[in-house]
């Protein structure tokens, strides 16, 4: 029904909507197809396109992760971070060398680095143990973020991150909510002497 009236309605992002619930090849086929024409100026659509494949029809990683790596790349910063959040929630493939950008730029909102960190945190070794210590240990970065690497960082601090964070403990400056996850790193594995 969708595909036979789709060129027929004013406002196809509406009708593609439906699709959301459905965990369909032929709705995701649809959906990609639509993808597909779509110019990029036309950001309604494609954020529209980005809503359905954040639901069941999506589920096919290996052929939504193009539209994902067209969003992450296109011209307009809103439509990318609008990707980096969908990618937070989603099943995805490898996408964390075009996620990392997002993480790294100090001028993109704590959210959107926060997700972009959480998009990443589902494949092996990334973000890599440095960089989250290097977020971590800043009290110049967002709270929020800090804690997040925290959480990431603990299970597998290395002993030469688990001294660095034990070295920013005993350093004299105002307890920050993050200075529980530099704890836990500092702490992780540690054995008595």
């Amino acid at each position: 029904f969708i595909r036979a009236h789709l060129s027929e309605v004013r406002r196809p992002g509406l009708m593609l909507r439906n699709l959301r619930i459905v965990a369909e090849k032929e709705a995701l086929d649809l959906v990609l197809e639509v993808a597909a024409r779509t110019p990029d100026d036309d950001l309604g659509l494609l954020g529209e396109i980005a809503r359905v494949l954040s639901g069941k029809c999506g589920s096919d990683v290996t052929r939504t992760d193009p539209f994902w790596r067209r969003l992450l790349a296109h011209r307009d910063p809103d439509m990318r971070r609008q990707a980096v959040t969908a990618l937070s929630t989603v099943a995805h493939g490898p996408l964390a060398e075009v996620l990392l950008p997002f993480l790294t730029d100090e001028q993109e909102p704590a959210k959107t680095r926060t997700e972009a960190l959480v998009a990443m945190a589902g494949e092996p070794g990334q973000p890599r143990s440095e960089l989250l210590w290097l977020i971590l240990s800043n009290r110049a970065e967002d709270e929020s973020l800090r804690i997040a690497c925290g959480e990431l960082l603990a299970p597998r601090a290395a002993p030469a991150t688990r001294a660095s964070a034990l070295t920013w403990l005993l350093t004299p400056l105002d307890a920050t909510d993050a200075a529980p996850w530099v704890a836990r790193v500092a702490g992780t594995a540690a054995r008595s002497a």
